[in-house]
């Protein structure tokens, strides 16, 4: 029988193995904890997401706290004696965090909003309206609403009396204290104190604009903006150096819109311009033998150029 145990170095390299290994399975153990956790987080805040639509759905509150779904019901808490709902990555009390919620047809869609809202350790629901403040800009012309980035053609809508008004579905205040309004534009124009807006468009030929309007609420500054683009110019055919190819069997249309919304489409056709409906997207266009055509180029908004050349 051989009782003989183990020697000093054996014992050093068995210890060695052992720390080797505990090197390589702590961090794995960690990491693998990590993600367990990650995963149980994730689960949480779809958890608060989908009591908050119902929260939403019933109610009618688009921003509220965690702590709202533990009060009224819609969420059970982790701790039944606290009522809160803890971050299994920090251990954060999680009741103060926000939710908001977006009506989508006949439901409402719920996000966690991974931020804390506390003032004096009370959810503070003034903070939370605050940071969540968002703006539409609505913007008519002759009570048509026009989308943002539009262009425009405004001298067959209302001519030289012509005013765009742009409206902020926001609440001012004329005191200029809580919510301050303040409206701008990049041709200079600024206006303080009000959520209407009016500009006068019937002057112009070709522009870009750009409106901007900004709330200050308390300390929170939000802004948004608005683009209308005029284009109100003929596009420019360049008659010289457009022509009929040698055989006569086509003419090639050269022709520019500058800055302006971009051509459209262009006409040759023995009938004047007034008459022209099927344009198309190629600028050489077949000739039918020879005489007088009438040469029509379009942009975008419908402004159309003509001429003619005889061929």
């Amino acid at each position: 029988m051989n009782n003989k145990g183990f020697t000093l170095v054996e014992l050093i390299a068995t210890i060695a193995i052992l720390a080797i290994l505990l090197v390589v399975a702590v961090p794995s153990i960690n990491n693998a904890s990590a993600l367990i956790k990650k995963s149980q987080k994730n689960n949480v805040i779809k958890s608060i997401e989908i009591a908050g639509a119902r929260y939403a759905f019933d109610t009618g509150d688009t921003l509220f706290f965690v702590e709202d779904l533990i009060m009224f019901g819609y969420m059970d808490s982790d701790d039944a004696i606290n009522d809160v709902v803890v971050d299994p990555v920090t251990n954060k009390n999680l009741n103060c965090y926000g939710i908001k919620a977006i009506k989508e047809g006949d439901h409402y869609r719920a996000t966690f909003k991974d931020k804390e809202y506390i003032t004096n350790n009370k959810c503070d629901r003034n903070l939370l309206i605050d940071d969540n403040i968002e703006i539409r800009l609505e913007a008519q012309l002759n009570g048509t609403n026009l989308n943002n980035g539009a262009w425009i053609r405004t001298i067959d809508k209302c001519g030289s009396d012509c005013k765009i008004t742009l409206k902020a579905d926001v609440t001012c205040d004329p005191q200029l204290q809580s919510n301050k309004c303040m409206w701008s534009s990049t041709n200079g124009t600024y206006l303080i104190g009000g959520n209407l807006m009016q500009y006068d468009l019937g002057s112009i030929n070709v522009m870009n604009l750009q409106f901007n309007f900004q709330l200050v609420n308390n300390s929170k500054t939000t802004r948004v903006n608005f683009g209308l683009r005029v284009d109100n110019e003929q596009p420019l055919i360049n008659i010289e150096d457009s022509k009929a190819n040698a055989s006569n069997t086509t003419f090639t249309i050269y022709a520019t819109d500058g800055l302006g919304s971009g051509i459209a489409g262009y006409y040759l056709a023995k009938s004047d311009c007034s008459n022209a409906s099927n344009f198309t997207d190629s600028n050489i266009l077949p000739l039918n033998g020879s005489g007088m055509y009438y040469v029509c180029v379009k942009d975008n908004v419908g402004n159309i150029a003509h001429s003619s050349i005889t061929i």
